[in-house]
């Protein structure tokens, strides 16, 4: 299967991937990957399936609460 990813990043991220560019720096660039990459690479190779208790206080998923609806008005 052919996986693809796409990394967001906000303002002081690019910001901050132009300055390691931009300097040449080998170990800040290590440095980011790590940091803003890294985890979109682990979602994909882990899935998104998660039980219960690994959410840490996130909402709850919105196809989770459209099941729940679902079964409740069905």
């Amino acid at each position: 299967m052919d996986k693809k990813a796409i990394v967001v990043l906000e303002s002081g991220a690019i910001m901050e991937a132009v300055r390691i560019m931009l300097d040449g720096d080998k170990d800040k660039a290590l440095e980011f990957i790590k940091k803003y990459i890294e985890p979109v690479i682990s979602d994909l190779e882990h899935g998104h399936c998660k039980p219960v208790f690994e959410w840490q206080g996130k909402k709850e998923p919105d196809m989770l609460k459209q099941l729940k609806e679902k079964k409740n008005n069905g």
